[in-house]
């Protein structure tokens, strides 16, 4: 995923990811996220058990005064 603030690249002192089954209640799953550079950031170790919409969840901060929190709803056909 990228991440921007007035359409530059954020570079994140802080950032998190967690995903969720959109219309179950049984929680949310942390998301491992590394670093690629220039804003740019990579999920891994994200288990999507089932098919239907899924909710990522991110909060990024960076060390300053400004945090960024964000939601995208990502349809996925899960075998």
């Amino acid at each position: 995923m990228r991440v921007l603030h007035d359409g530059q690249p954020f570079t994140a002192s802080s950032i998190s990811a967690t995903v969720a089954m959109a219309s179950m209640t049984h929680g949310s799953t942390s998301a491992e996220i590394s670093d690629l550079g220039a804003g740019t950031y990579g999920l891994r170790d994200v288990e999507l058990s089932m098919p239907g919409e899924w909710r990522l969840s991110l909060f990024a901060e960076n060390g300053e005064t400004l945090k960024i929190r964000d939601t995208a709803a990502l349809v996925l056909d899960v075998p």
